[in-house]
């Protein structure tokens, strides 16, 4: 399935709680509502003023978290567009919200900054010398205890929210923060990670111990599948594929080509069965168990 309309880069995906609508964010400054079923697009957001550098959602409750370059962040009611408009001091690279629906985190070029969702204020952020540059991957662990996040030095943090205080640092990677990239398996076990050092590894999360998967190879993209059971990667060079970590044996069973994609975002449906990806602005979709493009 091939989903066309957007005339910029897609830059972000994300999917409603009953995989019945696919969710794509633009540096075309727009927001697409899509039919994962017909891939048809049913609903366009407008309210950006400048690219869309990431979307988030609340699953609870359906609601739409959109970040972007024009300094705001959106919160959007998917059924009638309806949106929030969250202010910050600079662009904002991600976003996060809490499933209770009180609070949303956003990072910007040295801030995490958090909004009240009641008021829409802002409430207070994470700003810290040491963490310039916040990474724009930022990571809830599932029982929304933590936020993990990286910096440019490529080390990890475990933010503990309740608390509001560094509750783990792990030193990860050499190389440009730019390039650093990781995810959390959805049992909050372990994070896998990689960076400009080419180098992928899994931590416990728990404990910081760390296993070396492998070497020598780039990856862009890293994402995690609902039942903990493999990691998928993004390869970059010539050779462009997915890669599909087996996280029992910590071997890479399978390898997909993806050559016309340069994923910056990726998306698993929730049973675990379809991957989607993005090239500059058309979605391609992949059969995770047989890795055919489909």
């Amino acid at each position: 399935a091939t989903y066309l309309g957007h005339t910029g880069k897609v830059t972000s995906l994300t999917q409603s709680s009953d995989s019945q609508w696919l969710f794509s964010g633009s540096e075309d400054t727009l927001v697409k509502k899509w039919s994962l079923a017909t891939g048809e697009c049913v609903t366009t957001f407008e309210g950006h003023t400048a690219g869309v550098t990431h979307l988030f959602m609340n699953t609870i409750d359906d609601t739409l978290f959109s970040s972007s370059k024009d300094d705001t962040v959106r919160k959007w009611n998917i059924s009638t567009g309806i949106c929030m408009v969250l202010e910050a001091p600079t662009p904002v690279n991600l976003v996060l919200a809490g499933k209770d629906g009180r609070y949303a985190f956003g990072s910007t070029r040295k801030t995490i900054e958090c909004w009240d969702l009641t008021t829409g204020h802002r409430t207070s952020c994470l700003e810290d010398n040491i963490v310039l540059r916040v990474s724009q991957k930022m990571q809830f662990t599932p029982d929304e205890r933590l936020l993990v996040y990286g910096n440019k030095k490529g080390k990890f943090f475990k933010w503990n929210i309740n608390k509001k205080c560094i509750e783990t640092e792990f030193d990860g990677h050499s190389g440009s923060q730019s390039s650093m990239h990781f995810t959390i398996t959805p049992d909050s076990k372990s994070l896998i990670s990689t960076n400009s050092d080419k180098i992928l590894q899994r931590w416990n999360l728990h404990t910081g111990e760390k296993q070396l998967l492998s070497t020598g190879t780039k990856i862009k993209y890293l994402i995690a599948t609902p039942d903990n059971q493999y990691v998928l990667a993004f390869t970059d060079g010539d050779c462009k594929s997915i890669q599909k970590w087996n996280l029992a044996t910590n071997l890479c069973d399978l390898t997909m080509n993806c050559q016309l994609y340069d994923p910056d975002a990726a998306m698993i449906s929730s049973d675990g069965d379809w991957l989607i990806a993005h090239s500059l602005v058309e979605l391609g979709r992949w059969n995770i168990r047989t890795g055919q493009e489909e």
